[in-house]
């Protein structure tokens, strides 16, 4: 466990220098993903949770955590993108946030099409 300015801890913390990628692994089952974000970031970041832009302002919070965390396994994987802070932010249902720099998250995206 990695403990975070955001009160929340993920459960480990890799960067991943060729695609300046960070990858934050978290338990769904106790941390809500929307707090798995905000922990992800403030540490990125390097500042608290309360200097950071709510994640509200840009996406619904109380939609992300019940898409994510209400996934089946059945239905397979449920992943939900968007940008924040300068960072393409990637919330996966198997308990992964990823942040990537913005322009790299376009830029893999586009790839990915």
């Amino acid at each position: 466990m990695v403990p975070t300015r955001a009160g929340f801890e993920v459960d480990s913390e890799t960067y991943h220098r060729s695609s300046a990628t960070h990858r934050f692994e978290y338990d769904p089952a106790s941390t809500p993903p929307c707090m798995a974000v905000v922990s992800a970031l403030s540490a990125v970041l390097d500042v608290g949770p309360t200097d950071l832009d709510p994640i509200a302002e840009t996406v619904n919070t109380d939609a992300l955590d019940a898409l994510v965390r209400d996934g089946e396994p059945a239905d397979g994987e449920v992943q939900v993108s968007w940008t924040q802070a300068g960072f393409a932010v990637t919330v996966h249902s198997y308990g992964l946030v990823t942040l990537s720099p913005e322009s790299e998250g376009r830029a893999r995206s586009a790839a990915e099409r």
